[in-house]
């Protein structure tokens, strides 16, 4: 076809002959009266501005030539997306839905170039029309350019787009959720701040708790730059927001043995982004109890997560106490892995704490196995000792573990630590260096210490406010049934099911309204290291599906898949061309035409939060 080859060909030409020759022809191709030829045309587009993007700034194809198309196509999308699906032509779906694809590179391309008043509104009210549609392909499409969108338009649409963002992460759709958690770390930092934190907060949380694994694994893969974007100051509200996130991270450790080592590994990067009280109830509990049930592969993350996470720990009362409980359970277990994981956490303690902090907490208890009944315990530790001839060169038990392992009884322990004078002096060959790293480490640590002080003072001087802060109520497993209340009758679930704010109309409005659960990780006190809290096993989310509703919850999950319907399948690749009337939509809008549009509209610009 003509129009799919004037993609290769545009893509590859000088800029100047796309304007003159190829541009024009396009043009004709958009006005012809085939559907498919303009859908062609809309793709070949696409590709020869994403491969002359970098010739935006003097080229007239961006600056006056496609603006002007843009906005009509955008005003096509706004009306189609406000009309059922399922009710109209096969022209009209087949130009939305791949005018939902082609929108993120059509909008970077020319968002330098829109009006505020008259471009950039008519991008933004076509995007969150066909958000907010009942097509569930053309609503994947969105959350997948969702970011691209946001960098576009952040200036000035930022409430509008975060709200967006909440309202996808409980779309009763999978894959769109999916989709949404792919790009939620790029979402969060492009949109954070000018109010928007509050619902990027919802956003990420919805999509932590989904009850489709894949969802939470998406999410679960940027989960340290989600934090450090929802953290960018020390500000104690932000902090204690973090809270609900680490409250039910049993949720997010179901699954098999990857997802598990991510986890741990995500864990291990933001420990410092952590509040101390959720490192006790929470973090250590989970990491212990991963590194005892699970692989090897397991084990080892977490247990340099468990280092790390002891370390951010600023009370030295309460850090004492998670080590002691710590030693007595992993370096005197009754089964020898235990204790050679416990070597392990302690070889990953020397990349992070000061010589002190160390000495402190693991090298007692370290160099006392070298008396270990188990030789695999005593290899273990002859192949690491001399790391810590740094922080321990000084003390007695260091140079006693030394010798007795040089005359341990197995060949192999004695073949291990072979050479130990020669690699320690290797390793302590240049002092100067090694002390000043020493230093920052110390530096770091004094850091949390006076971070964790500055907090509790602000949390005192803001305790005694009236205003009510949702992220401190413990965080339950949400109950899915309101997720899908895109098919309730009642017009009010629409704007519940937005999340813009506490909408009058129900307690379900939003995530964080949710009843805590009474027997929440924590709620009960600190547990014992590596003895997780006792929750109550979350009942398996309900669905009701409303009388209005023409297919069940059961059957979009199988037809989004594309398998049997059971959870963990991978997400299919639609295409566009394959669909048919009774895949459009999959549920009939409890509003008039553009009513749910208006609704979403109304709570963004008026800023009005109790609006129903």
């Amino acid at each position: 076809m003509v129009a799919e080859s004037l993609a290769i060909v545009g893509a590859v030409l000088d800029i100047e002959i796309v304007e003159t020759i190829i541009w024009p022809k396009l043009l004709s191709l958009l006005s012809d009266t085939d559907a498919r030829i303009h859908a062609a045309t809309l793709k070949t587009i696409s590709l020869i501005l994403q491969a002359h993007k970098g010739e935006c700034q003097t080229s007239p194809l961006f600056k006056t030539l496609f603006p002007p198309v843009f906005i009509s196509e955008c005003r096509f999308a706004r009306a189609a997306a406000e009309k059922d699906q399922r009710k109209v032509d096969d022209d009209t779906y087949l130009l939305l839905e791949i005018f939902s694809t082609c929108f993120g590179p059509l909008l970077f391309a020319a968002h330098q170039y829109l009006d505020d008043q008259n471009g950039k509104d008519h991008a933004f009210q076509a995007f969150m029309s066909m958000s907010t549609c009942n097509g569930p392909i053309v609503r994947r499409y969105c959350a997948f350019n969702l970011p691209g969108v946001a960098e576009s338009l952040k200036k000035g649409y930022t409430p509008g787009l975060s709200g967006i963002a909440e309202f996808l992460a409980k779309d009763a759709d999978p894959e769109t959720r999916w989709n949404l958690a792919a790009g939620v770390h790029e979402t969060c930092r492009i949109l954070v701040g000018n109010g928007s934190v509050d619902r990027l907060f919802h956003t990420v949380i919805s999509l932590l708790q989904d009850k489709n694994q894949l969802v939470r694994r998406n999410t679960l893969e940027h989960f340290q730059e989600i934090l450090v974007s929802l953290s960018t100051d020390n500000d104690v509200a932000n902090v204690r927001k973090l809270t609900p996130m680490f409250q039910n991270l049993t949720l997010l450790a179901e699954g098999n043995w990857r997802t598990q080592q991510l986890l741990a590994q995500q864990l291990e990067r933001s420990t410092e982004l952590v509040p101390p009280q959720c490192l006790r109830a929470n973090v250590l509990p989970l990491l212990c109890s991963m590194a005892e049930d699970s692989t090897y592969l397991v084990r080892k993350a977490a247990m340099r997560a468990i280092a790390r996470a002891i370390r951010c720990l600023p009370n030295s009362v309460e850090r004492g106490q998670e080590m002691s409980n710590f030693i007595s359970e992993w370096a005197r277990g009754g089964v020898y892995w235990m204790r050679i994981a416990f070597i392990d956490c302690a070889a990953s303690a020397l990349q992070v704490c000061s010589s002190s902090l160390f000495e402190s907490l693991f090298a007692k208890s370290l160099f006392e196995l070298a008396q270990d009944s188990v030789a695999n315990v005593r290899l273990r530790l002859a192949g690491m000792i001399h790391e810590a001839a740094f922080p321990c060169h000084n003390n007695a038990l260091f140079r006693s573990a030394i010798d007795r392992l040089l005359q341990d009884e197995d060949e192999d322990v004695r073949y291990a630590i072979e050479g130990v004078d020669e690699r320690m002096k290797q390793k302590l060959r240049d002092m100067s260096s090694l002390d000043h790293e020493d230093e920052q480490r110390e530096k770091a640590e004094r850091q949390i210490q006076e971070r964790a002080e500055r907090l509790k003072v602000e949390s005192r001087k803001k305790g005694g406010r009236a205003k009510v802060n949702l992220f401190l109520r413990k965080a339950s497993r949400p109950q899915f049934g309101h997720i899908s209340s895109q098919n309730d009758a009642s017009p009010t679930c629409v704007t519940q099911t937005i999340g813009f704010g506490e909408a009058s109309g129900g307690a379900n409005g939003s995530l964080a309204q949710a009843g805590p659960s009474k027997t929440a990780a924590g709620s009960s006190g600190t547990p014992r290291m590596g003895r997780s809290p006792s929750p109550t096993s979350p009942t398996s989310p309900t669905s009701p599906t409303s009388p209005t509703s023409p297919l069940s919850p059961k059957k979009n999950f199988k037809k989004a898949f594309g398998r049997s319907g059971e959870e963990g399948g991978l997400p299919s690749s639609p295409r566009w061309h394959a669909r048919s009337l009774a895949g459009r939509g999959e549920e009939q809008l409890p509003l008039s035409p553009g009513g749910r549009l208006k609704t979403l509209l109304s709570n963004v610009v008026s800023g009005n939060r109790n609006r129903t």
